[in-house]
């Protein structure tokens, strides 16, 4: 059985995550979208880690690259999740903010980008740093969405990704 079937459809999960957020950026009172919020919650399903025993060097580094002041809000809630998910889990967060001048971010980023087990990249970050950041980092994953909610899946994605890879579990599972 795949990640896909064991977890349902996460991906839609992300979707209705990212609608209600459109919705809730159209200024609407929360009594507006409280049904909404309260449905989607009711039908999300978090995926457990993945079973292991703990021994030095397991803590997975997770490099979340990308986005700007609204997203920047999140990191300190989106730690806490995680830690509370999996408390063997490093994550750090480079916003790029828009600067243009992404060569001077990226080579800022080098000595941290180095020390991660895989890197997640915001869909807001500008298109060359992204380039360039693909090139670099031999595990990166994409985040397709802005809200909380999907950064922090495509953290958790990286992170089955990395503990399947350190347990020798086929990366097809994660198709």
């Amino acid at each position: 059985m795949n990640l896909v079937q064991k977890t349902g459809s996460v991906r839609s999960q992300e979707e209705a995550d990212e609608i209600i957020s459109r919705i809730e950026s159209y200024g609407l009172m929360e009594f507006d979208v409280y049904d909404l919020k309260k449905r989607l919650a009711s039908v999300q399903h978090t995926p457990s880690p993945i079973p292991f025993t703990p021994t030095s060097g397991d803590i997975v580094r997770i490099t979340v690259v990308g986005g700007d002041e609204r997203h920047a809000k999140y990191d300190k809630d989106l730690k806490t999740e995680i830690s509370e998910w999996d408390k063997h889990v490093d994550v750090r967060f480079y916003h790029t903010n828009w600067s243009s001048n992404h060569g001077d971010q990226l080579s800022d980023m080098k000595p941290q980008l180095d020390k991660s087990d895989a890197v997640v990249i915001l869909r807001l970050i500008r298109t060359n740093l992204g380039r360039n950041l693909r090139k670099y980092c031999p595990v990166w994953i994409g985040c397709s969405g802005d809200s909380r909610s999907s950064i922090r899946n495509a953290i958790r994605r990286a992170v089955y990704f990395c503990r399947t890879k350190k347990n020798g579990i086929p990366s097809h599972v994660l198709d």
